[in-house]
């Protein structure tokens, strides 16, 4: 694995995606550990972009605020494209 991974948009879509759609059914140290296995990383790196993920929806209550642009763009296609998740409830499966 790579310690210094160059995270895309699409590693941050995937990274909301993987853990949205498996949250309800796995555990969420099996969820990361897919994720950091599945876009070449470690689990450290894809909990810290979950963090950054988490201080974006949470206008910087919680989570790290070294976020990317990359970051903020994937998370607001991810609630665009559905709908039927709201920001309170991906900040809440996130976290």
């Amino acid at each position: 694995m790579h310690t210094n991974h160059n995270w895309s948009y699409f590693d941050n879509l995937f990274v909301i995606t993987e853990v949205y759609k498996n949250y309800r059914h796995k555990d969420y140290d099996l969820i990361i550990q897919n994720i950091a296995n599945s876009i070449g990383t470690t689990t450290d790196s894809v909990f810290m972009k979950i963090s950054n993920m988490i201080y974006i929806l949470s206008n910087g209550s919680y989570g790290h605020s070294n976020y990317s642009e990359d970051s903020r763009l994937a998370l607001f296609e991810f609630l665009d494209k559905n709908r039927n998740v709201s920001l309170n409830r991906l900040l809440m499966i996130l976290k």
